[in-house]
């Protein structure tokens, strides 16, 4: 956190699901069961462990992901950190289009929750059962689901309420 430049970061760790455990172990699988069919086989199976290994890589890569939250003068980045080393900003939204931020099992979200229009981003732990999962609306459609737990994520809650305190529900 560098609250000097306005500044707040949080990291969340993005738990990793069954099904990405899977690939990963299947991708390795695969790859290591071609290269025995280029020996028994020939060549063409070389093509396709080759092929397997690169997408094996790519999962493997999809299956460490943190997520960093950055506030910046009424502005969210999210950024993806894969592997605890390459950060990519993958979206940006202005905090001056807030509809209404609140835990996710709030029933002041309920209206939103039953919209068709809602496009929901998840950018929590993927763990549905954590207590600190709050869902963040904006008036373009979108819905940010953020895992705002610890101290930094209390001081991002109390910037937001005093920014919009008519809009930000903590319980």
């Amino acid at each position: 956190m560098n609250m000097d430049t306005g500044c707040l970061e949080i990291v969340v760790e993005r738990k990793t699901s069954a099904l990405m455990k899977i690939l990963r172990v299947g991708s390795v699988f695969l790859t290591v069961l071609f290269i025995f069919a280029m020996f028994l086989f020939g060549w063409p199976f070389l093509f396709a462990a080759i092929a397997m290994g690169i997408a094996g890589y790519f999962i493997w890569l999809e299956c460490e992901v943190d997520y960093e939250y950055a506030y910046v003068e009424k502005e969210l980045r999210i950024s993806k950190i894969l592997r605890k080393s390459s950060r990519k900003e993958i979206a940006s939204y202005d905090l001056n289009q807030l509809e209404i931020m609140a835990p996710t099992r709030s029933h002041e979200l309920d209206s939103f929750h039953r919209s068709d229009k809602i496009k929901v981003s998840d950018y929590s732990s993927g763990e549905p059962e954590a207590r600190d999962l709050y869902d963040l609306c904006l008036s373009d459609g979108t819905c940010l689901r953020l895992n705002l737990s610890g101290e930094y994520a209390e001081q991002l809650i109390r910037i937001m309420k005093q920014y919009a305190p008519r809009k930000v529900f903590t319980y």
